[in-house]
């Protein structure tokens, strides 16, 4: 039998942590040129307009599906 531990999929767990979207992460991370946390992703959106779309889009399309 396979127990699967099933962890609250709030924001930050979606955003930043969860397996799932690792790819997606990596992807917006290097598109970037730095690691986006919790506490710099606001501060990097509001860098450029480049920043912003990216930043926005990735959230968006994780949050959705």
């Amino acid at each position: 039998m396979l127990l699967v531990w099933m962890r609250s999929e709030d924001a930050n767990h979606v955003l930043f942590e969860c397996g799932r979207f690792l790819e997606e992460r990596r992807f917006l991370e290097e598109a970037l040129g730095r690691f986006i946390r919790v506490d710099n992703m606001v501060n990097v959106m509001l860098e450029s307009e480049a920043a912003w779309i990216l930043i926005s889009t990735f959230a968006t399309t994780i949050m959705m599906e």
